[in-house]
């Protein structure tokens, strides 16, 4: 992985990393001090010559070899068993547009392999779900109809957007005669699934979540790159602890583009102890934390190094607790860019623990939704020991923001301003200018 990611603005003035930010970023940033960024990314540029290609779509066979365009597996774990078999270090798996749900993800099985998954351009859906078009519904009254069907944690409506226009999701009725008398509600008895979608068969537009594993990438030392291309679009669906989990050492690297993670119950996206690079996409819908970061104790306290470039991170925490749309933890460094953080059931971007360090360039976080008062009900939040928070013109929905402070720095923590207003804040430590 060579090549540079350069951020450039029409004001072409260089920004300098800030005085105490000890992470020096793979790439320049040029801003002229108020509008936006335009980005050069580095993912067009890979095109690695050691690498062996292979094909998989929804309309595939499990006994095609998956070597070409007219012979696509059908599912991604079948496609890299088979990658894992290359003369090569890399393997690129070129994905067609479409569903890769119940039985066609990823799980663990990748290979010990550099892999590039390369989208078509257009819409894939990877996880463990399946559509209500997957099943088959006898009518129970009225519009509820039940399949057989166990492990449903969630179901998920794409013919009806919530406020943050995001899929409905549906209410987990106390009992069948509840979800009869609810519409937009389910309910899991066993082996069957109840699905009350107002309307009537449930269709392509409802899709059910499954209790089981989405994708992990775990060997080591290895470079994992996720490119839905400029104008496509990926989407990992689900997971019951994340819908992707990164584990490594720092020299693991994990790459992003136009990808989002939605509707795990856990983190939606987990990254431990490597480097991850975000470019545009997000997360939202998680039951825990959208986009977490932390060290790992496994392979000798290696600490997490991200960037977040466009990305757009929302509805965090929905199964409670106190989450965050973006959070680094435990001694690791992050660089936030033109992010838009909104609505967590807890502060919003916080970065947590001893030797923590986030610089935020032009971000926007707003939209706590603890609602108890208390410091931690915050837009931007830096806690606990000696964490470090840079704010470069960004801001928190001034105004318009539910949280109760926009600002919150916690005992023994510093926040450097420049160009974004103090506003409500809550401050125990250090507050000041840079």
């Amino acid at each position: 992985m060579s090549g540079m990611l350069l951020l450039f603005d029409d004001g072409r003035s260089r920004l300098s990393v800030p005085v105490g930010f000890t992470y020096t970023p793979p790439f320049n940033i040029y801003s002229d001090g108020t509008t936006s960024f335009r980005f050069d990314s580095l993912y067009d540029a890979i095109d690695p010559a050691d690498i062996t290609d292979y094909y998989v779509s929804p309309s595939g066979a499990s006994g095609n070899d998956g070597l070409t365009p007219s012979t696509p597996k059908r599912a991604i774990s079948g496609i890299l068993t088979t990658a894992g078999g290359a003369s090569t270090p890399w393997v690129r798996i070129n994905l067609a547009n479409g569903d890769y749900g119940l039985n066609y993800h990823p799980g663990i099985a990748f290979p010990d392999k550099n892999v590039i998954f390369r989208g078509a351009g257009g819409q894939i859906y990877i996880g463990v779900f399946i559509r209500g078009t997957g099943l088959t519904w006898t009518l129970t009254t009225g519009t509820t109809y039940s399949a057989a069907r166990s492990n449903v944690y969630q179901v998920r409506d794409y013919a009806s957007l919530n406020s943050y226009g995001d899929p409905r999701k549906y209410t987990l009725a106390a009992s069948q005669a509840a979800c009869e008398a609810t519409p937009y509600s389910y309910f899991q008895s066993g082996a069957t699934v109840y699905v009350n979608n107002g309307v009537g068969r449930p269709d392509a537009n409802q899709m059910l979540l499954l209790s089981a594993t989405n994708t992990r990438f775990t060997p080591v030392d290895k470079t994992f790159i996720c490119d839905a291309g400029a104008s496509g679009r990926i989407d990992f669906i689900g997971g019951l602890t994340s819908c992707v989990r990164i584990i490594g050492g720092n020299s693991q690297k994990y790459y992003a583009r136009n990808v989002w993670y939605k509707f795990s119950p856990g983190d939606n996206l987990e990254a431990i102890g490597c480097f991850s690079l975000l470019q545009g996409g997000g997360a939202s819908g998680s039951g825990l934390d959208c986009l977490n970061y932390h060290w790992n104790t496994g392979a000798g306290n290696s600490l997490p190094t991200a960037i977040e470039i466009g990305v757009s991170a929302y509805d965090a925490g929905v199964s409670g607790g106190t989450q965050n749309c973006s959070t680094m933890h435990d001694g690791g460094t992050i660089i936030r860019v033109n992010g838009s953080y909104n609505g967590s059931l807890g502060p919003v971007v916080a970065d947590v623990n001893d030797g923590t360090q986030s610089w935020n360039i032009r971000c926007d976080a707003r939209n706590s939704l603890l609602n108890s008062g208390v410091a931690t009900d915050a837009s931007w939040c830096v806690f606990t020991g000696t964490a470090k928070m840079w704010l470069d013109r960004c801001t928190y929905g001034a105004g318009v923001s539910t949280s109760e402070y926009d600002l919150t720095v916690d005992a023994g923590c510093t926040m450097y301003l420049r160009g974004t207003l103090e506003g409500n804040s809550s401050v125990a430590g250090t507050l000041t200018t840079y």
